[in-house]
């Protein structure tokens, strides 16, 4: 089941409207994503809540909306179902759709953030754990199913061992044994790196991971592996155990929702932990939130939402865009992040000090050339690319100069776009 849209009225800071989530097509054997981008305090991550609240955990949006702040909500799915959020909580007619779709095929849905850490905590061989619960999959803060997530991957690896020693010769491998191999394939594909996990012997049984040669247990991991666990290994474990009948888990329909997995992520890792999500996943409908041109970028198939604030002060959200393959990073800083500077801040002014002179001498018919000389040369004591970007500017100012004698009348005119 699909998400289609959502509909918000005095929902801040949105300006009153909806946003629409196409489908993609021709994304076979790969996640239909939708990225939200825009500068902070635009609202991305209140709509992910909102989503939230529609797939079964309401608690995130209740603690971003006043119940007197009349804010209206609306998410419609594929079967023509809404669910509805006024007066600070979900409408009793229109429940979350774990609820409301009991009759047909429901799709699970699980949320994540790469802030949060996972966490060495239990020890145990094998401990039965009750299903999570919604507040517990649906989570932007803390770990993906709870204080059990070592525990969970615990199971699921000694699961793998149970399923080997049953089938040793097995041409197929079991359905925990596939889990396991996708994760651990997936970080490799995200790191570059070799990852397995496995149990270490002793008194006392104990999970650790084999990463770039090394033996090591979760907290000695770096914290951007240990971000990706928190969220992605908890994502196979829970999806293993909540489609516990199927022979291949994680290829099964789900719903995911994401909060700026770039966090604690070196940019060659952000490059690649969206495609490597959307293979694991193939039949996923994922919402995911960043602010990284990396991430950005390296989306090929999906769209891509963008929250821009209005000159009354109140956040649109321009109509969905879908991504391009063979995008640059320098493009999704320029075209859809807005980010048009490319040198530090006080570069950023100096350049705009000497642009201000360069306008003057165009100007004045060249009068202040000295004074925009000095600046350039100033500027070009910080770098290669500052001298590159300026020198350029003043050879062009020369051309201009010495083309006079062709056009006396007509003055000095710049005639470039910066």
């Amino acid at each position: 089941m699909r998400l289609t849209k959502i509909t918000m009225n005095n929902f801040a800071p949105f300006a009153d409207g909806e946003m629409v989530f196409p489908e993609v097509e021709g994304t076979e054997g790969l996640a239909e994503v939708h990225l939200f981008t825009g500068e902070n305090g635009t609202g991305k991550t209140r709509v992910l809540a909102a989503l939230m609240g529609a797939l079964g955990n309401v608690n995130p949006l209740q603690d971003r909306v006043r119940q007197d702040s009349g804010a209206e909500i609306e998410v419609a799915s594929e079967y023509k179902d809404v669910w509805r959020f006024r007066e600070g909580a979900e409408d009793p007619k229109t429940p979350s759709f774990p609820i409301q779709m009991d009759e047909i095929d429901w799709v699970y849905a699980m949320g994540g953030s790469g802030i949060a850490l996972i966490e060495e905590k239990e020890k145990n061989a094998v401990t039965e754990l009750k299903p999570a619960r919604a507040h517990e999959t649906l989570t932007l803060s803390g770990a993906v199913g709870g204080t059990g997530i070592i525990q969970r991957l615990m199971n699921l690896r000694m699961g793998v061992a149970l399923e080997r020693d049953a089938a040793p010769n097995a041409a197929k491998a079991g359905r925990l044994t596939a889990c396991l191999g996708e994760l651990e394939k997936a970080i490799r594909d995200i790191t570059g790196r070799e990852f397995s996990l496995h149990v270490q012997q002793g008194r006392e049984l104990r999970l650790n991971a084999q990463w770039d040669g090394q033996r090591l247990f979760f907290s000695e991991l770096p914290d951007g592996l240990r971000s990706l666990l928190n969220w992605l290994a908890g994502w196979v474990v829970l999806q293993a155990e909540y489609y516990e009948h199927s022979a291949a888990p994680l290829v099964e329909p789900v719903t995911l929702i994401l909060d700026e997995p770039e966090n604690h992520l070196h940019p060659a890792w952000q490059r690649r932990v969206l495609p490597a999500v959307q293979k694991l996943f193939p039949k996923a409908q994922m919402f995911v939130v960043t602010h990284s041109p990396f991430v950005v970028s390296s989306l090929n198939q999906g769209w891509i939402h963008k929250f821009t604030r209005s000159e009354k002060g109140g956040v649109e959200i321009e109509e969905a865009k879908k991504a391009s393959r063979g995008d640059s990073y320098m493009t999704a800083v320029q075209e859809i992040l807005d980010l048009a500077e490319w040198f530090d801040p006080e570069t950023e002014q100096e350049i705009a000090n000497f642009e201000t002179l360069l306008d003057k001498a165009y100007a004045d018919n060249g009068s202040s050339v000295a004074e925009m000389r000095a600046k350039a040369d100033q500027l070009a004591q910080r770098s290669q690319e500052v001298t590159n970007f300026v020198m350029g500017l003043v050879a062009q100012f020369d051309r201009t100069v010495a083309s006079r004698e062709n056009a006396p009348a007509a003055g000095l005119k710049r005639n470039i776009k910066l």
